[in-house]
């Protein structure tokens, strides 16, 4: 279970993944955390982003802190994200080791476009899916979005990725 996947196979035209998007948030932190309590830091990271987008936002940012400490990536980059308009210190460092990386989208926050485009060009969309969040955990959140009472008829900012939705 440590270093099982959480996105596989494919399924309706897209891969699918642990997460089902119509189960209940207490079903689907459930599910993870089976994972993620044996050590499995993709399931750790996805923990993490449901608390955060799900209103526990301190303990997202206490998990996605712990994977960012391992080296997660995708950690660094969706902690330094969701922590910079308050702590920018610390978000500018969970940026810049995500760029260390060579993590576009880590790099397209603290590099200018000139910059960014001689590193990577033009990427097109294609190019851009390795960096979009696993499928499955971004249908969930989208749903739990939908739904979430607290926020319809706020605007909501959307991602830097044109295939994110």
């Amino acid at each position: 279970m440590e270093g099982l996947g959480m996105e596989f196979g494919k399924g309706e035209g897209r891969e699918r993944g642990i997460l089902d998007s119509v189960e209940t948030r207490e079903q689907v932190l459930a599910r993870v955390n089976k994972f993620a309590l044996q050590g499995n830091v993709e399931a750790q990271y996805y923990l993490g982003v449901v608390k955060l987008y799900g209103f526990d936002v301190e303990e997202g940012v206490e998990m996605l802190r712990k994977t960012a400490k391992k080296e997660h990536v995708k950690s660094m980059y969706a902690l330094g994200i969701a922590i910079r308009d308050c702590r920018r210190t610390e978000s500018n460092a969970l940026l810049e080791s995500a760029g260390s990386y060579n993590y576009y989208p880590a790099l397209s926050e603290i590099l200018d476009n000139t910059a960014l485009k001689q590193r990577f060009k033009e990427p097109n969309a294609e190019q851009l899916k390795e960096f979009m969040m696993p499928g499955s955990l971004n249908r969930y959140l989208k749903r739990v979005f939908v739904e979430e009472e607290r926020l319809k008829g706020h605007v909501t900012s959307h991602c830097w990725n044109p295939l994110c939705g």
